[in-house]
């Protein structure tokens, strides 16, 4: 799936974008960190994805960029090539990562945790 190590930033974004690829939208929702919707289902958040990106085609990607902001935290700058229903678009979304348990705590990298994705739909929402 990808040239990333497993268990790095990289890979889990690279694993996100090529589930959004394939339309595989309760893949995404495991993705995506849930502290701020602890109270839904992984069904109720796949819906919530499939809503915000199903008809936004991901055709390509590609990482620009790879800031390590933390011991915790990486921002990963993406172009992506979007086909919508109206155009086929180049956009560059920022996602930032976090290293955390299975409660939602912030662990340090070394430590046994997982990557999850920000959710960051605004900048792919708004495109017509």
């Amino acid at each position: 799936m990808s040239t990333f190590k497993p268990d790095t930033p990289e890979y889990k974004c690279t694993e996100y974008l090529q589930y959004w690829k394939k339309n595989n939208f309760g893949k995404v929702a495991e993705i995506l960190n849930y502290n701020e919707a602890m109270d839904k289902s992984v069904k109720k958040k796949a819906g919530y994805v499939r809503q915000m990106l199903s008809d936004k085609i991901l055709l390509n990607y590609c990482i620009q960029k790879i800031i390590d902001d933390g011991p915790a935290v990486t921002l990963i700058e993406v172009l992506h090539k979007i086909k919508s229903p109206s155009h086929t678009y180049e956009k560059i979304v920022n996602y930032r990562l976090i290293h955390q348990d299975l409660d939602g705590n912030i662990l340090f990298r070394e430590e046994n945790g997982k990557w999850v994705l920000i959710e960051n739909f605004y900048d792919i929402e708004y495109i017509p």
